[in-house]
């Protein structure tokens, strides 16, 4: 594991998984502005890395970490890691996402069990050590995982069981944590993104007519963009959504009320 600091006094600690680019980078950033020290987990290291020189270039603290969040000993050392220089973390956002795009005829098991275990089974991993240490450490927290609009309704464009079904997981899971950990001052939330501009997407958005499939059955008309996702982020992890756990908010655009 690599580990690099700059923790600032007075400041609550984050982690965010798969936070190397895409969405997980700006979350991580967002979370800095809002006083947070934030630990960067991916398996990326040289990605980790960068997002946290980009945080602390903004004068926030933050950690770098390689994280696997399929291997529980991975997931143990990294917390294990932020807890030692950061503090606790009173936030986690279960982030790290894979896909594979294949009718469920072709996929072999392989491949559904990969999906499932970063998506389904990362979520899980991370979401219990960090409640574990809250609870230990007496502190209330938020958790926010990343689900998708794929976990609501069925892909529109192109088949992905494995991912639908891992993210319908993620949606089911935040609902049976937040009752369990809700007497703990733990509310676990979930964000169901649209199909974003990232790099995992880069290449399918590329294509004139997959990109205009998108924006004429998005009602807002427009793709959405990392920073889209942010806000709603921010505001679960917030102490603006201090009542609110077991929720699921599509930033969607509209998708999944037509």
């Amino acid at each position: 594991m690599t580990l690099r600091a700059d923790a600032s006094a007075g400041r609550r600690a984050a982690v965010v998984t798969g936070a190397g680019r895409g969405i997980g980078r700006v979350i991580a950033m967002g979370l800095a502005a809002d006083g947070f020290d934030v630990c960067v987990g991916d398996l990326d290291a040289d990605g980790a890395d960068a997002t946290a020189k980009a945080i602390r270039a903004t004068g926030a603290g933050a950690m770098s970490a390689r994280l696997d969040v399929r291997d529980p000993g991975s997931v143990a050392e990294v917390f294990e890691g932020v807890e030692r220089t950061l503090g606790v973390a009173s936030v986690l956002v279960n982030n790290a996402g894979v896909t594979v795009q294949k009718a469920a005829a072709d996929m072999t098991l392989d491949e559904w069990n990969f999906v499932q275990s970063v998506c389904l089974t990362g979520t899980f991993l991370c979401a219990r050590e960090a409640a574990s240490r809250l609870i230990a450490a007496g502190v209330s927290g938020a958790i926010v995982n990343i689900a998708s609009i794929n976990g609501m309704v069925a892909p529109a464009f192109h088949p992905s069981p494995a991912y639908a079904a891992a993210k319908a997981g993620v949606i089911g899971l935040t609902r049976a944590l937040a009752v369990e950990w809700g007497r703990a001052r733990i509310r676990v939330n979930a964000v169901s993104p649209t199909y974003v501009r990232t790099e995992m997407t880069a290449a399918r958005l590329a294509d004139s007519g997959y990109a205009s499939r998108i924006l004429e059955r998005t009602p807002l008309g427009r793709i959405a963009e990392p920073e889209d996702m942010v806000g709603a982020v921010r505001f679960l992890a917030s102490e603006s959504a201090l009542m609110i756990t077991g929720q699921t908010l599509a930033v969607d655009g509209g998708w999944t009320i037509v």
